[in-house]
């Protein structure tokens, strides 16, 4: 840089100090003489600058400016970079003149912007919905809902909660939240932990269940009940993914109390994923299973508390206490009928048959409050015995026979619970071939097989040593 010296005409001062000069030349051998000279020449300094201020402004100088640098550059990709600072100081030459010394200064700044370190990025994350679910403003069913997601949908991923049981995505826009258990999650290694206060959602919604705490989420399409079992009736059905609030439990803690749209429902608790259940109360009155109004083909409904006999198996109603009167119906296994009477010997009962009398054997029926029943008063006299069948004399069977009464069942063993394997006419002849140990039916020929038939039905002929049958198979067992 160059400088520009100031002009100014000779002072008196100055040749005075010339002269001086001039003057101790002589003398500069002496060490008294130099000390003189400095001491004069320090004054004539001093006045020189005294004077040159009394003299007209000398030119301007070029103003001492900065070099201006290059504008700041901004990276994105460099690591963190600390702000540099150069100073470069110019000194100019002290002249032998009178002119003072210039300095000048410049700073040289150099800014280089930190780059701060992204996080690790998420938007690779990604999730598929199994089913139709629910998305919530929080990781919890307690959150408020904000939407849906239907199956086959998928979302990005933007965060987990603490437990990882939850997803944080991308839902339109805004933050959502979707239950792990119920989607397939892909790259969801580096997906960052949102902090609880993020998370959640201040204000639960309005409409939370009692027990909000306590909650069912469906693991798939089931059926809402009544009660608590599959006998009670349905009131509905939920799909995989929705969410309930718990209000109690059954005694085995196999079905959940739920509040399903405003009214009591049950659900099965091996098919939904349950949360905060530890103090959901046993409900103290759980609803019976409804009752079967349906009553049994040909029932006639006894008055209450009234005697009654019911079937053992298939059976006959006849117009009179014998096999010798005609049959005026059948009973099935199970049937009920009101006790009306009974004879003498107790063997016969009068029943109220669809509106008329009827008569069954005892042995076949089971007959409760029949206690104080009396004794019938009109008993119908048996109709005149028909005669056997000329086509089958009596002399033709040689020892032990039996001959039929009445319309009467052929069993496959001794007892109604045997299987009937056909039916005997009032007439019939049977060689007999055994008895059970009580004596009470006899083994017949019947077509070639063993069938039973009970003894009062018949009259038997020789028949004091036939002997018991032993290897009886046992009843069938009712399926």
């Amino acid at each position: 840089m160059r400088h520009q010296r100031l002009r100014s005409r000779p002072s008196a001062a100055f040749r005075l100090m010339k002269m001086g000069v001039t003057k101790l030349a002589g003398f500069r051998r002496t060490t008294a003489s130099i000390l003189g000279v400095l001491v004069v020449a320090m004054t004539f300094l001093s006045a020189c600058n005294r004077e040159g201020s009394q003299d007209p402004t000398p030119d301007a100088m070029p103003t001492n400016t900065a070099i201006p640098l290059p504008a700041t550059a901004t990276s994105t990709t460099l690591p963190p970079v600390p702000t540099i600072t150069a100073t470069v100081r110019a000194t100019e030459t002290t002249l032998p003149t009178s002119t003072p010394a210039v300095e000048a200064t410049g700073t040289l700044t150099a800014t280089v912007a930190t780059a701060t370190p992204e996080a690790p990025s998420a938007s690779n994350a990604i999730l598929t919905v199994h089913g139709d679910m629910n998305v919530r403003s929080g990781p919890g069913t307690e959150q408020e809902r904000i939407g849906g997601a239907t199956e086959g949908q998928q979302f990005t991923i933007t965060g987990k909660n603490q437990e990882g049981d939850w997803w944080q995505i991308d839902f339109d826009g805004q933050s959502g939240w979707i239950y792990a258990p119920f989607v397939t999650a892909a790259n969801e290694e580096n997906v960052p932990i949102v902090s609880s206060a993020l998370a959640q959602d201040p204000a639960p919604p309005a409409d939370t269940p009692t027990l909000e705490e306590a909650t069912v989420i469906l693991l798939g399409e089931m059926n809402i009940r009544s009660g608590a079992g599959t006998e009670f009736d349905l009131v509905g059905t939920a799909i995989a993914g929705q969410e309930f609030g718990i209000t109690g439990k059954n005694q085995e803690e196999d079905w959940w109390q739920i509040d399903f749209d405003g009214q009591t429902g049950w659900i099965y608790a091996p098919f939904v994923v349950a949360s905060n259940t530890d103090n959901v109360p046993v409900v103290a009155t759980v609803p019976t299973p409804p009752e079967d109004t349906t009553p049994p083909a040909e029932t006639t409904e006894p008055e209450p508390a009234a005697p009654l006999a019911t079937a053992n198996g298939l059976i006959n109603v006849r117009t009179g206490p014998g096999t010798n009167y005609p049959t005026l119906g059948e009973a099935s296994t199970g049937q009920q009928f009101a006790i009306l009477g009974k004879t003498q010997d107790d063997e016969w009962w009068q029943i109220d048959y669809e509106g008329e009398t009827g008569w069954i054997f005892a042995p076949n029926v089971t007959a409760t409050d029949a206690e104080n029943v009396q004794v019938a008063a009109v008993i119908p006299a048996p109709p005149e015995e028909a005669s056997p069948p000329s086509d089958q004399p009596e002399s033709e069977i040689e020892g032990p026979s039996l001959r039929v009464n009445g319309l009467i069942n052929v069993r496959s063993g001794p007892g109604t619970d045997y299987e009937i394997i056909g039916g005997a006419t009032p007439g019939l002849f049977f060689a007999v071939s055994g008895k059970n140990s009580d004596e009470e039916w006899w083994q017949i020929d019947f077509n070639g097989e063993n069938g039973w038939v009970y003894w009062q039905f018949v009259t038997a002929s020789d028949a004091e040593n036939v002997p018991v049958v032993t290897d009886i198979p046992p009843p069938p067992t009712e399926g």
